[in-house]
């Protein structure tokens, strides 16, 4: 984000515009001492702001009982250390800003396979709507609040494509139940 002044510069009886820095524009002015030089500088401040997230654009999940049922998300996370579905050393603070709807700072490291990690967003978004409607993007929010093992992000177009997973498809939808009220 750079700010931009556009300066006109007054010598021999030609004028030059020149766009150059804030600080430029200062040194200039501190060193314009010449009677030959006169220096005008028309502020034409032209920040470029950093993008927004649009409107409707999730950042993270919404769990519709977040600010009267934080017990249910710390068991919700306590459970997905257990059964070694998220990293052991996750801090229940970072878990729960993924249900928060608040811009995520830290990912929750997934140590499950991608099938359970897709599993587990379908029960929460799609068949228990624990978390609020995301209109067919919870899977770019999940790449926004999760990532591999190995720090890697998830691929949003491998998630969507999974069924239930044999082994722990179950398992998983008695932990995600820690969120109903």
């Amino acid at each position: 984000m750079g700010k931009n002044i556009t300066q006109l510069k007054t010598v021999a009886g030609s004028t030059f515009e020149q766009s150059c820095t804030l600080e430029e524009a200062l040194r200039l002015v501190k060193t314009a001492n010449s009677p030959k030089i006169n220096i005008n500088i028309a502020v034409s401040l032209s920040e470029t702001p950093s993008p927004l997230p649009k409107r409707g654009d999730a950042q993270a999940f919404t769990y519709a009982k977040y600010d009267t049922h934080q017990d249910n998300l710390a068991n919700l996370w306590d459970g997905l250390r257990l059964h070694c579905f998220i990293a052991p050393d996750t801090k229940l603070s970072v878990f729960k800003r993924i249900f928060s709807s608040q811009p995520v700072k830290t990912k929750v490291v997934w140590t499950g396979n991608i099938s359970e990690l897709a599993y587990f967003i379908k029960l929460l978004h799609n068949e228990k709507k624990y978390v609020a409607n995301l209109k067919q993007k919870q899977w770019e929010v999940t790449c926004q609040c999760f990532e591999q093992a190995d720090g890697q992000p998830f691929d949003r177009s491998k998630l969507g494509k999974k069924r239930k997973p044999t082994a722990t498809g179950d398992l998983l939808e008695r932990l995600v139940d820690h969120l109903k009220w």
